[in-house]
């Protein structure tokens, strides 16, 4: 018996880990103030969480930032960690969000110390796709003018089909079951 983690049985290569998709919870980062300057928060979130893993920012990709399930007053940022390519770390991607938890967890992490820190108060990093709170349907108005919620934001319509939320995915894998997702 040799070791399997850069190769698998006979010396052949050890098949390539999965990008794994990840959420980030920051619950008391207003949508707004992300948005202000969503392709800064891109850079930052990118560069600050790759860093504090010490890993290539080729690893960690930011997909979605939307409100988070709560309200507007909170922010939700979807992402991707992909396997580090190169021999010199061979961290599996779950290793990595471990890593990323704990210094979440950490009032003195590097990741706490960086350009993040405003938005990462009490951040959690989430285990699966978090679920938006079930919304109260408002009875229709008697006088025609249709139905009518209290809201905390306003858009129309078609913003809403623009909007990829919720958008079902498998589920994670558990320990010791395949990484494989059906898209």
């Amino acid at each position: 018996g040799g070791e399997e983690s850069a190769f698998g049985a006979a010396g052949r290569p050890a098949p390539a880990e999965e990008p794994r998709r990840s959420w980030m919870l920051m619950h008391t980062a207003e949508f707004a103030a992300v948005a202000k300057d969503l392709p800064g928060f891109r850079q930052a979130f990118v560069r600050c969480t790759s860093s504090s893993l010490g890993v290539p920012s080729t690893c960690v990709e930011l997909v979605n930032v939307t409100t988070g399930p709560e309200s507007v007053a909170s922010t939700l940022v979807e992402f991707l960690v992909r396997p580090v390519a190169g021999a010199r770390d061979d961290r599996p991607i779950a290793t990595l969000l471990e890593l990323l938890e704990q210094q979440l967890a950490s009032r003195h992490s590097a990741l706490r110390k960086g350009d993040l820190r405003p938005f990462l108060e009490d951040a959690e990093l989430l285990v699966g796709e978090p679920q938006r709170l079930p919304q109260a349907r408002a009875p229709t108005s008697p006088t025609g003018g249709g139905a009518t919620t209290e809201c905390g934001t306003q858009c129309e319509p078609l913003e809403l089909l623009a909007t990829p939320w919720p958008v079902r995915r498998p589920a994670a894998p558990r320990p010791g079951e395949g990484t494989e997702e059906a898209q």
